[in-house]
């Protein structure tokens, strides 16, 4: 009875690990960072905002350094700050915010 249950668990946890292989690859699939460069004009995404119709995104503002591929140095206003890119949604050329963010 033993080596039965050891038996089913093992058939158990090499499907579970079958299916979580496969849902990573589909969500690799569709996740792509956005990678920046110095000079680009970016949205921040503001925290807490103040209430419910307030804006979410602040900008446009420049980015001054790339540290990583996740983090950047953007100069909102008089100073800089260091940001993630999940923070980060990109400007595009009519001066909006991309449509799939």
């Amino acid at each position: 009875r033993s080596k039965q249950l050891r038996r089913m668990a093992s058939k158990v946890r090499k499907r579970v690990n079958a299916q979580i292989a496969c849902m990573k690859r589909q969500y690799d699939k569709k996740v792509h960072d956005p990678e920046f460069s110095s000079g680009d004009e970016v949205y921040v995404k503001i925290n807490c905002p103040v209430h419910k119709f307030a804006p979410r995104w602040k900008g446009p503002f420049k980015i001054r350094e790339v540290l990583s591929p996740y983090l950047y140095r953007v100069q909102t206003g008089r100073k800089t700050s260091i940001v993630s890119v999940a923070k980060l949604k990109p400007l595009n050329r009519r001066g909006r915010a991309t449509a799939d963010s």
